[in-house]
């Protein structure tokens, strides 16, 4: 993200996807505080969201690699045996979700997420 001339930038569009409403909701904040809008921020927001993508998707990585080697360590440590394959047996819990608002009976939307506990 070194290409990056101001942090709003990048804030900005870590709140639009955080929150679900993504370029347009970016738009929209841009728009009522009199910033620039429409095709320059098109632009803008297709730079920093490959840039912002890459690195959450890093953080997540090694996140998971992190905490997997924890709850290993903490299976062994309370006396589980490993398997045949030297693996170990863990346990965990899932839920899963739509990324965009349905209204009515309509779910359409064509992202999502899957949480493991």
């Amino acid at each position: 993200c070194s290409t990056l001339s101001y942090s709003i930038n990048l804030w900005l569009v870590i709140f639009g996807m955080l929150n679900g409403g993504g370029q347009q909701l970016a738009g929209h904040v841009c728009g009522s505080v009199s910033l620039l809008g429409g095709i320059h921020w098109s632009q803008s927001w297709q730079r920093i969201n490959g840039c912002v993508g890459r690195s959450m998707v890093q953080v997540a990585r090694a996140m998971i690699k992190s905490n997997l080697s924890s709850e290993i360590m903490a299976t062994l440590q309370s006396g589980a045996p490993p398997n045949a394959e030297g693996r170990v047996g863990l346990s965990l819990s899932s839920d899963m979700g739509w990324q965009k608002r349905a209204s009515g009976k309509s779910y359409n939307s064509e992202t999502g997420h899957n949480f493991f506990v």
